[in-house]
């Protein structure tokens, strides 16, 4: 990286923490002969543009970008994303689904399309792509990304099923069954970091995420009793097991 652009990318950075995206946007386009000409200040470029509420300017920026580096995965997400908020979601989904045909195992992009399916209420739809992403990609930590991403959203219905007063036992039978689908998941991933380079940020965020759901385990557990609600047979053992997968060293 030369020594103009480290500058430049240095202002941008103050100005946009200081939230002057006005004087960002200028910064790069008086002082970049030619945006499209270099992709990293072309997309920033982008995205200021996205802050300042330009998005027909940004959508312009980042297909030109787009037409040039066609496998660039950041520029593809900021574009799906700026469709997505601009309500255009099925142009959105249109774009990562192309996306993925060409990069199957693009993770960064099966995320972002789960999400999507998932703020469309198509949860279902986004489990099932999650899980057989995951099973293709088993040996990629990474690939389970979207999975979980896609089970935590779910859990945030089975805890509105058990706020609810109906169906006591279908609630907490889904409640544990998403939990521990959680667990076993972390365990895989567990298992796939253990066989990529050391990485203890990874290794520490898995062990924070199993104490989480250790905990959301014990809160199950006083659930069923105070509501005299049975737990689903094994569940105690299951979670014992996994966590302590987990949080072995």
């Amino acid at each position: 990286m030369s020594q103009d652009k480290r500058s430049i990318l240095a202002q941008v950075d103050v100005l946009e923490r200081e939230e002057q995206y006005h004087k960002a946007e200028a910064l790069l386009r008086n002082n970049v002969a030619s945006l499209a000409s270099d992709h990293e200040l072309g997309l920033r470029y982008a995205l200021i543009l996205v802050k300042l509420g330009r998005d027909r300017d940004a959508e312009r920026t980042l297909r030109q970008l787009l037409s040039q580096h066609p496998d660039d995965t950041a520029t593809l997400i900021a574009l799906g994303r700026l469709l997505d908020n601009s309500l255009r979601t099925k142009e959105a989904e249109t774009l990562y689904r192309s996306f993925m045909e060409k990069h199957p195992d693009s993770h960064e992009v099966m995320d972002e399309l789960c999400q999507l399916l998932v703020s469309e209420d198509r949860k279902d739809e986004a489990l099932e792509s999650a899980r057989r992403h995951a099973m293709i990609y088993s040996t990629d930590y990474h690939a389970y990304d979207a999975l979980r991403h896609v089970l935590m959203e779910c859990s945030e219905d089975c805890q509105e099923a058990l706020d609810d007063e109906d169906d006591k036992e279908t609630a907490l039978e889904m409640a544990a069954s998403n939990l521990l689908e959680q667990l076993r998941v972390l365990g895989e991933v567990k298992s796939a970091v253990e066989h990529a380079p050391p990485d203890p940020a990874v290794r520490q965020e898995l062990e924070e995420e199993a104490r989480r759901l250790l905990g959301e385990a014990e809160d199950l557990e006083r659930w069923s009793k105070w509501n005299k609600v049975r737990l689903p047979r094994g569940f105690k053992t299951e979670v014992a097991r996994v966590t302590g997968l987990v949080l072995s060293k």
